[in-house]
């Protein structure tokens, strides 16, 4: 009953774009890879625009993406030295754990 079930044909909520019928097991994923745009840096990263707020109103997938776009539009190596020390200021603040690091130690 349940193979069944998971093997009805559904047609894609977003049907009129994608014309796609999948199966009933497959639809949720489908359904996230149709309708989530592309990162903007998906050339690069080959991934899905983020579900987090803050990434998915820029359309990206990542704080690494962020940083790349932003280093693209830099003007000079100074705007891409201030890119780089608040990307990773915010790095820190979200992963407490790396700022005991002791980066005189990695030379």
């Amino acid at each position: 009953m349940q193979r069944m079930y998971n093997n009805i044909d559904i047609k894609c909520s977003n049907y009129a774009k994608c014309n796609k019928i999948v199966k009933l097991v497959d639809l949720e994923k489908h359904e996230y890879d149709c309708t989530t745009p592309n990162c903007l840096n998906f050339e690069c990263c080959g991934s899905k625009a983020s579900k987090i707020p803050e990434l998915s109103k820029k359309t990206l997938c990542s704080l690494e993406c962020e940083l790349q776009l932003n280093i693209k539009k830099a003007k000079n190596g100074k705007e891409i030295f201030e890119l780089i020390k608040k990307f990773s200021e915010t790095i820190v603040a979200l992963r407490p754990a790396a700022s005991n690091i002791n980066m005189s130690n990695l030379n």
